[in-house]
């Protein structure tokens, strides 16, 4: 079911896509960072991307924030008859797939809280609906597994009406935020742990330091999940929504830092 197809193609389709420019990632032991931003397949290093990708890292890529492209992580094989036409399929191993299912021309709503809605609706990875979640480039190496397959473009068209997810995707969201609003945990609710704040942690006026270590002890000592973390943070950490302008990707990259340091 799966088509091989080379980086230069899988590149091609990411920004037809997602249009540009694209932020092409590096993930991997020693963390994450940036390669470059490509606006086309010719701007793409691609001596370098192979060279580092041989190291034993992930090849990923970032979209532009006014993308309008839907993305799940571990989506089941089983529920491709599910997905909206057009959506675009990606295998990343024998068993794991990543779909992108781009918005309709006159859609009109938040996409990052669409994003959130998708996530739930199909049951993919909830760790990932984050709108500016790195995404597996196609035609790069998987390095996580030991037999490192290709990561490939699937050969399933979906015909789905996408009003039809849209609406289901909508009332479920809505269902999720009720029960956010009774069920959330914010850090200090566990009376088994003497609990610290924000401000305990503050060092130096680093404010993006302090969301990192605040981070940390949110995810290590308190144990809470990465939506539970996000919540906590732009709950405490001042001016966090006028001083982040893209929050999703600010919060994704902060809880990341906190689980490597």
């Amino acid at each position: 079911m799966e088509t091989a197809i080379s980086v230069l193609t899988g590149l091609g389709i990411m920004l037809e896509l997602y249009g540009s420019p694209l932020s092409v990632q590096i993930i991997g032991n020693k963390g994450r960072f940036e390669l470059q931003s490509v606006n086309s397949v010719k701007e793409l290093n691609f001596k370098r991307a192979t060279y580092l990708e041989a190291q034993c890292n992930g090849i990923y890529f970032i979209p532009p924030t006014s993308s309008k492209v839907i993305f799940l992580d571990d989506f089941d094989y089983n529920k491709f008859n599910r997905l909206p036409a057009h959506t675009v399929i990606v295998q990343t191993s024998s068993n794991s797939y990543q779909c992108h299912i781009p918005l309709p021309s006159g859609f009109k709503g938040s996409a990052p809280e669409l994003q959130k809605a998708m996530v739930r609706l199909y049951q993919s990875d909830i760790g990932a609906s984050g709108f500016l979640q790195p995404r597996r480039l196609p035609g790069f190496i998987n390095q996580k597994y030991p037999d490192k397959p290709i990561v490939s473009i699937v050969d399933y068209k979906p015909v789905l009406d996408f009003n039809l997810v849209l609406e289901k995707a909508r009332v479920l969201y809505k269902e999720q935020l009720l029960k956010q609003k009774f069920n959330f945990k914010p850090a200090g609710s566990n009376p088994k742990k003497q609990q610290k704040h924000w401000k305990d942690f503050a060092i130096n006026n680093d404010k993006s330091l302090t969301d990192i270590r605040y981070a940390k002890y949110l995810l290590m000592f308190c144990g809470l999940q990465d939506e539970n973390v996000r919540q906590a943070l732009i709950s405490e950490s001042p001016d966090i929504l006028t001083r982040k302008r893209n929050l999703e990707d600010y919060l994704f990259r902060t809880i990341s830092k906190a689980r490597l340091t």
